[in-house]
């Protein structure tokens, strides 16, 4: 793991405006839980059709690494919404396969994926839940809120859950998460990183009593990057699962996504500008501290996933139909300009 960061110049300056771009960059999400896609309940309209042509499963249904998937929440309106829904990645907007499960947020590595989930009622109850390459349910986790962030560590021994339990969007000042790491082979909880984990910040341990912690990215089985949120200001942190230890690096960094190889971390970024405040995308060199700006000028309230060494992708809603969201794509080294990659799909990871 790279060296902390903390001693980067732009972490003064983050926290100057860090309180107020968290708090402002609500006005540009769609209100409620619905803007971050922690809900994604099926339309009420029965005329509703989708048009992607994928109202009927038609394509693969299982993970067996025979091509490139990509994995997603189905967000095409029509009898399969919601549900666990996959497309070849070289064929993004073709016929996709569409599973039982239903899925808030999803992620999948080496043969093993983790699916976050509000099973809706009388008591609405939350749950994560393990799944195989055939889509074949496993362990179920309870989850002490809605469904945030997911992801699965490479080798597929870790996976860790991010849920709300206060509050629906991290721009909302009485947010309160909880993120628990799972052992995949047992589906046993193995740590609660607000309870179990100590934070060192220049050396020293660091504790306040509103630290939160989400959007997990895995190193490995051991290693990880997570963001900690405290006093209206979000900070990237370098963590150990065997240590139980996280070591503060920089300020303003929310969602960090690994690449492929390693060497960068895609992330969003709180700015304020002359139309207001939004979540900037950028990307962080982990050896040179180099920061680029992809060119999205869209607010991305998303954890961003990788494509590949040169590509993230993204969920943003459809502003003609608030109900659905889709998946875009853009370099990471800052230039071309954003494409729509998978159209009706949100919690989209690349399955190799």
């Amino acid at each position: 793991m790279s060296a902390p960061l903390a001693d980067d110049p732009r972490a003064t300056d983050r926290r100057n405006w860090g309180r107020r771009t968290v708090a402002a960059a609500v006005c540009l999400m769609i209100a409620g839980i619905a803007a971050i896609g922690l809900v994604l309940t099926r339309s009420t309209a029965d005329d509703v059709t989708a048009e992607l042509g994928t109202a009927v499963a038609t394509g693969e249904t299982t993970l067996d690494g025979t091509e490139p998937m990509l994995l997603f929440a189905n967000t095409a309106l029509g009898d399969s919404y919601g549900h666990l829904a996959m497309v070849p990645s070289a064929d993004p907007a073709g016929p996709r396969g569409v599973g039982d499960l239903q899925c808030e947020r999803v992620h999948y590595r080496d043969g093993h994926g983790i699916c976050l989930r509000a099973n809706r009622g009388a008591d609405t109850t939350y749950d994560a839940v393990l799944f195989d390459e055939a889509l074949a349910i496993g362990d179920r986790i309870p989850l002490a809120g809605a469904p945030s962030r997911a992801r699965v560590s490479p080798g597929g021994q870790l996976a860790a859950a991010t849920a709300f339990v206060t509050g629906h969007a991290y721009e909302n000042s009485g947010f309160s998460t909880d993120t628990i790491l799972i052992d995949i082979d047992t589906g046993r909880v193995i740590a609660s990183i607000e309870a179990d984990f100590t934070v060192l910040r220049d050396g020293q341990p660091w504790s306040e009593e509103d630290f939160n912690f989400w959007g997990v990215t895995f190193v490995d089985g051991n290693e990880f990057y997570a963001t900690l949120g405290t006093g209206g200001i979000s900070y990237l942190v370098a963590g150990d699962v065997d240590r139980r230890e996280m070591v503060v690096m920089e300020a303003g960094v929310e969602c960090p996504s690994l690449s492929p190889d390693g060497l960068r971390l895609a992330y969003k970024q709180p700015v304020e500008n002359a139309d207001g405040a939004r979540f900037q995308l950028e990307v962080i060199d982990l050896e040179t501290r180099a920061v680029t700006v992809v060119a999205e000028t869209r607010s991305v309230d998303d954890q961003v996933a990788w494509l590949d060494d040169e590509t993230i992708m993204y969920g943003l809603r459809d502003p003609d139909s608030p109900a659905e969201s889709d998946t875009w794509a853009v370099p990471a080294d800052g230039t071309g300009s954003p494409v729509l990659l998978v159209p009706g799909a949100w919690s989209t990871a690349l399955v190799p």
